[in-house]
């Protein structure tokens, strides 16, 4: 699922989108881009998924090619062996939830079958899957292993990282949230269960989050220009970095409208998000400019926080 600081990115992003969008009135247009940038973070998480899926097929088909051959070999056999006799392979191939998840998305590896055979070729060529074929004993956790192995090799791996960034603008940012929700996947894997696929929000307040932070954030920028500029001194909005002002917004929005998110955690996510996309001063710059408007909406008694929203406060 997606967490809450990818949900504040994505936020970020759009609004980042909508504030330099021809129609800056059309909230709906916005609401539908976040929609979407989410749609596609679980899809890239579905693929993953499905990638051991298609590993698993190719190696029943290579099996199947060399157990016709009039002289076989148990030695070219083996690699193949390893890999149908996976026990989480073989649950993740044959799992109707992934393939109710591929269907109702469209997508699949299947389509890409010049990628998948070059990339079957490259975990075959891998010298952690040569170890893994020559020293490990078969069990269910060793299973679990080598899947987990394969998703490390996947991060090192130039081909794969061209094929996710042609799916989605944001892949960089899907790709550090969406491996470790696989692995997870993975792990969390038992002998007779069945598997167990994420859902795109951990829970319908996640999704209200994502929208209603938009929402806000854009009806009421005039709104937070207004309380940033006294706080500026000599910096000019116009001069201002964009994306700390973007930042600074989204950061406020959380303050007034979010009863139960605590104000230190608001503050702390978003200076962690401006060390990725501001400058290297953002997050000190952002850090100050954030902790004297919340002395004063606080003082204003602008601030109204609720349970755990309550804490730091």
């Amino acid at each position: 699922m997606i967490s809450r600081r990818l949900l504040r990115i994505k936020v970020l992003q759009t609004y980042y989108a909508h504030r330099f969008a021809h129609d800056k009135s059309d909230i709906s247009a916005a609401y539908k881009e976040l929609s979407l940038s989410t749609q596609r973070f679980h899809h890239q998480y579905i693929l993953l998924i499905d990638l051991l899926a298609q590993i698993y097929r190719l190696a029943e088909q290579r099996l199947e090619i060399e157990q016709a051959k009039f002289f076989k070999s148990e030695e070219a056999q083996h690699p193949f062996l390893c890999l149908t006799n996976n026990a989480i392979l073989k649950k993740i191939a044959h799992s109707e939830t992934l393939e109710k998840f591929t269907t109702q998305y469209h997508i699949s590896w299947k389509e890409q079958e010049d990628f998948l055979r070059k990339f079957f070729s490259d975990i075959l060529e891998s010298d952690f899957f040569k170890q893994y074929t020559t020293t490990n004993e078969s069990s269910f956790e060793n299973d679990k292993d080598l899947c987990i192995a394969i998703y490390d090799f996947l991060s090192n791996n130039d081909r794969f990282y061209t094929e996710l960034e042609a799916e989605s603008i944001y892949w960089n940012d899907d790709y550090f949230n969406s491996f470790p929700l696989a692995v997870k996947t993975i792990r969390t894997l038992g002998k007779n269960k069945d598997l167990r696929l994420f859902p795109m929000y951990n829970n319908e307040d996640d999704r209200v989050f994502g929208k209603t932070l938009l929402e806000l954030t854009i009806a009421e920028q005039d709104e937070r220009q207004k309380l940033l500029l006294p706080f500026l001194k000599r910096w000019d909005l116009d001069r201002l970095y964009s994306i700390d002002l973007f930042v600074m917004e989204l950061a406020i929005t959380e303050f007034l409208h979010f009863q139960t998110i605590p104000l230190k955690v608001s503050i702390n996510e978003y200076i962690e998000i401006s060390k990725y996309y501001g400058t290297k001063k953002s997050w000190a710059f952002i850090n100050g400019i954030l902790d004297k408007i919340k002395v004063k909406l606080l003082e204003e008694n602008h601030i109204k926080k609720t349970g755990r929203g309550l804490i730091d406060t």
